[in-house]
């Protein structure tokens, strides 16, 4: 019988067997566990980038027949999502409110006021504003307000008129 033959086989039986251990072995501590974790995040309503453009009536004839008309417009940034309502204070002359705003010119006025469209039938007064509703929230969106000074005022003094309004958004 040859022992050396035997040998390295009995030699190479034992280094497979040892590698088929090893091998086992690690197949036999292998394992996996799950977890999970929820993500989460919350978008406040915010609205910014708030602009709008004078309400430029010209000049006023109080002989007129009609009145005297202009636009303003109100721009507004908010989140996707938002609807802002925008609200027109009385204005900085004294004497006047969001039912009856005053131009000024030193202490004399005249009147006008502030519509919700060019029908000129809603003032935007402490309860009626403008809202923006539809697509392109998210991005600029724009509102029109509409002025308007009557006719006939025929007691007015020569001269330049103003008023100063500020513009709310809330949302």
């Amino acid at each position: 019988m040859n022992y050396s033959h035997s040998r390295k086989q009995n030699h190479a039986l034992a280094i497979t067997a040892l590698v088929l251990l090893a091998g086992a072995s690690l197949n036999a501590h292998a394992g996996s566990t799950n977890a999970s974790f929820n993500s989460t995040a919350n978008v406040n309503a915010s609205c910014q980038s708030l602009s709008a453009t004078n309400l430029a009536f010209g000049t006023y004839d109080p002989t007129s027949a009609s009145d005297n008309t202009a636009t303003s417009t109100i721009s507004v940034a908010c989140t996707t999502g938002t609807v802002p309502s925008i609200a027109f204070s009385a204005g900085t002359t004294t004497g006047a409110s969001t039912e009856q705003r005053l131009l000024a010119n030193g202490s004399n006025t005249m009147n006008y006021n502030i519509y919700t469209s060019n029908a000129y039938t809603q003032v935007l007064d402490s309860t009626h504003k403008l809202s923006v509703t539809g697509t392109g929230l998210g991005s600029s969106v724009s509102a029109t307000a509409y002025g308007k000074i009557p006719k006939n005022q025929l007691d007015v003094v020569t001269g330049s008129y103003s008023d100063s309004i500020t513009v709310t958004v809330t949302y």
